[in-house]
């Protein structure tokens, strides 16, 4: 981003917004604020959730920088957002993307680690996931990521680990809320250890699959590699 910026450092001026829809360091974006502003351009941070299917309309965008300079960019904000949420100033934005793919990162294990405790016990993932979706367990990651072939039609191991979000990229976003964490003295507990699977994940040559993928390393733990495609030995339910 910083790149970007210089290269467009010429175009700054009044009237001219810049809007940053990356993920990034909450400190650097404090700084590409002071930076804009500085040559005479009004800026605004906006890291956005939803993925993919979201780019059509319905994108949740986390908003930080000058209320007034939002409302002066909603329009071009509008056509690809289904919420947009205005959390603070500068760094707000970003914090708070940072929170909802902790979150999502963290549900994604568990769920990995739970459908495959239940397929090894001959479980019917499907019936599984109509339970949980239905109970106190109920999340994003287990509506759209059980890492098991053939349960979810639309999810990713259904459909060769395509990515709504890539390994790498979630591994990216982990170390940069490790960092903030530990600058600002949060403790974390699950974020290291959701990091060390994205990035056995990677290391297996799943980087740029799914995040989800990282359910693959559970499953070769588990001694379930023979039911990576619902084949083998036992076959399950869900074949």
């Amino acid at each position: 981003m910083i790149d970007v910026l210089d290269s467009a450092s010429p175009a700054f001026g009044d009237g001219k917004i810049i809007v940053d829809t990356s993920t990034i360091d909450p400190d650097v974006e404090h700084g590409q604020h002071e930076r804009v502003n500085a040559g005479g351009a009004r800026y605004l941070e906006a890291p956005l959730s939803g993925g993919t299917v979201g780019a059509q309309g319905s994108l949740t965008l986390m908003v930080g920088g000058e209320a007034g300079v939002l409302e002066a960019a909603r329009p071009a904000l509008d056509p690809f957002a289904g919420r947009i949420v205005h959390v603070g100033g500068p760094g707000s934005g970003q914090i708070v993307k940072l929170c909802n793919n902790l979150i999502y990162a963290v549900q994604t294990l568990a769920t990995a680690e739970a459908a495959t405790m239940a397929a090894k016990s001959g479980v019917d993932l499907r019936k599984l996931h109509d339970v949980i979706t239905h109970s106190t367990g109920d999340c994003n990651a287990v509506r759209t990521r059980i890492p098991f072939e053939g349960v979810l039609p639309d999810g990713p191991a259904s459909n060769d680990w395509k990515p709504g979000f890539m390994t790498d990229l979630m591994a990216k976003d982990l170390d940069i809320v490790i960092g903030f964490a530990a600058r600002s003295n949060t403790p974390l507990f699950t974020s290291g250890i959701v990091r060390q699977l994205l990035g056995a994940a990677s290391a297996a040559g799943y980087g740029r699959e799914d995040f989800s993928s990282m359910g693959k390393i559970v499953r070769a733990l588990a001694g379930c590699e023979g039911l990576l495609r619902g084949r083998g030995s036992n076959p399950q339910p869900w074949d």
